[in-house]
């Protein structure tokens, strides 16, 4: 009776045991996607002169133009269902240090297979109060949930109606993929 007993209990402990053991997750990385301002482009194509890529961003050095520029989010990853960003940023700054300057940029995702509906847009006005301002979107600025990833973001792209004297410095979007299991 004693040796069943025996045996039982450390069967119950064994069982205990590896119940305890935490279940092997994949492990995930953040990572950005990341372009140089340069990489943007006119929208509207136009003979401004003022208006151009340089090495340190893409530039309205008009003193009384603005100017439609669209920039691409690149995806480093193949997405899986089109979604692959959880944000989309855009860096801008004032080339004169002027604080007085309204920007307008839209964001851009899908139009794709995976996003049938078409392509889903979002506009945002911000206040340069910094001489650095920097816009963002979330899930939650194209219908979904903020932290989520956002639908058909793995073909993305912001366009801004450039004020005179402000520089786009670059684009970034942020996602999370797993690195093993």
């Amino acid at each position: 009776m004693r040796t069943l007993s025996s045996a039982l209990a450390v069967c119950i402990t064994l069982a205990c045991g590896y119940a305890m053991i935490p279940t092997a997750d994949a492990a995930t990385s953040a990572a950005w996607s990341i372009n140089n301002g340069s990489a943007c482009q006119l929208s509207i194509p136009t003979t401004n002169t003022g208006v151009r890529p340089k090495a340190t961003g893409f530039r309205n050095e008009s003193l009384s133009t603005s100017n439609f520029v669209i920039c691409p989010i690149s995806s480093p990853i193949t997405p899986q269902g089109g979604a692959m960003f959880d944000h989309l940023y855009i860096f801008l700054q004032t080339l004169d240090g002027g604080t007085n300057v309204s920007v307008t940029c839209t964001a851009v995702v899908g139009g794709d297979q995976f996003t049938p509906s078409g392509p889903i847009y979002s506009t945002k006005t911000f206040k340069f109060i910094p001489l650095v301002l920097s816009l963002a979107w979330d899930a939650s600025d194209f219908g979904g949930t903020a932290g989520a990833v956002i639908p058909g973001s793995g073909l993305a792209s912001i366009t801004c109606n450039l004020p005179p004297q402000v520089s786009i410095q670059h684009t970034e979007a942020h996602f999370v993929y797993q690195i093993g299991t």
